[in-house]
């Protein structure tokens, strides 16, 4: 049985293009690609998917403060991906169940990595954010 992974971010390119990148990969499958406010809360809340991965940036506030009020279910892992976003607390994304945090800097595999660890209830985070963060 594949993951399922529904990918949501405010920048359509960018969701769909992931998606496209995303979707040969063996042992994947993609079940979302959420780019409007709207959508974002019922899809999050219809638990649609196993693992979330969620486009995080300080440029977007209204997505990222609707996503952590609606991410809080802690039976569904959460996979950021995000630069380093300095208004934006790494705790306040753990509060709110992300697991994984991936630089958008990230190769493919990493991303991979990422949400096949956190559907594991493992923890993840790219070298680049935990050197940032440190």
């Amino acid at each position: 049985m594949p993951l399922t992974v529904a990918i949501v971010d405010s920048h359509p390119v960018l969701s769909h293009g992931l998606a496209a990148l995303l979707a040969p990969i063996s042992g994947l499958s993609i079940v979302a690609v959420i780019t409007e406010h709207a959508a974002l809360i019922s899809a999050l809340r219809q638990d649609c998917a196993q693992v979330v991965l969620l486009g995080i940036t300080d440029t977007d506030a209204l997505i990222f403060d609707t996503a952590l009020c609606a991410m809080r279910q802690p039976h569904q892992p959460k996979v950021a991906l995000m630069n380093q976003c300095p208004s934006v607390s790494p705790q306040a994304l753990i509060d709110a169940g992300v697991s994984a945090f991936v630089s958008r800097q990230a190769g493919l595999d990493e991303l991979v990595k990422a949400l096949r660890m956190a559907a594991m209830a493992q923890r993840y985070v790219s070298p680049e954010l935990a050197q940032a963060w440190l």
